[in-house]
């Protein structure tokens, strides 16, 4: 077991709601950047190594699912906050090791490790092609849910979102054992190798 809790307190990643959800269920473990268009310099940069999961919705499509996680989707639709005034934090992660990907050959090896398809995954690789292609190992904590109101600031296309006011995390439970994220560490990075 890790020996400090998380409590990124006011810093909240964005993230598609289902990627959440499979964070949240040990399902996946990796997060793909490349940076939003109000990032600054338009690259995503690692501000910050613990922070709730900001569900969206915006962007995610079940056409970037693999088939078996599309009820998964399906659940993160379902649960989607019907009047848009609030958002519901119920996980939040910690980076626990950072990878630039260089070769979609590499990337497409990873699928045993995350929900979407190869579609999405050579979308992901190729879009700004400049622009580096950061793979996160993150380790993924469920919590008691969590509402806040969806403030105007909280909109956009970008990665950090800083909140309002701090958010009481409670409940907190690691989603994989310290052997079972490790484990899958070490395979995601030798794949990559």
């Amino acid at each position: 077991m890790d020996t400090m809790t998380p409590n990124p307190k006011r810093i909240a990643l964005k993230e598609w709601a289902v990627v959440g959800k499979a964070l949240g269920q040990g399902r996946q473990v990796i997060l793909l950047r490349k940076g939003g268009i109000e990032e600054e310099e338009g690259e995503f940069r690692l501000r910050h190594g613990e922070f709730f999961l900001f569900p969206t919705f915006e962007h995610q499509n079940r056409d970037y699912m693999r088939p078996e996680f599309v009820p998964y989707f399906q659940a993160s639709v379902a649960e989607q906050p019907v009047n848009g005034e609030e958002i519901v934090f119920s996980c939040l992660a910690t980076v626990k090791g950072i990878e630039v990907v260089s070769d979609l050959d590499k990337l497409r090896r990873l699928s045993a490790y995350h929900i979407w398809n190869d579609t999405y995954v050579e979308m992901r690789y190729r879009y700004k092609p400049e622009t580096p292609l950061y793979l996160l190992l993150v380790r993924a904590y469920r919590m008691q849910p969590v509402r806040i109101e969806a403030r105007p600031a909280y909109r956009g296309c970008k990665s950090w979102v800083e909140l309002d006011s701090e958010v009481e995390a409670r409940g907190i439970e690691e989603v994989l054992s310290d052997e079972e994220f490790d484990r899958k560490c070490l395979e995601i990075r030798a794949l990559l190798a």
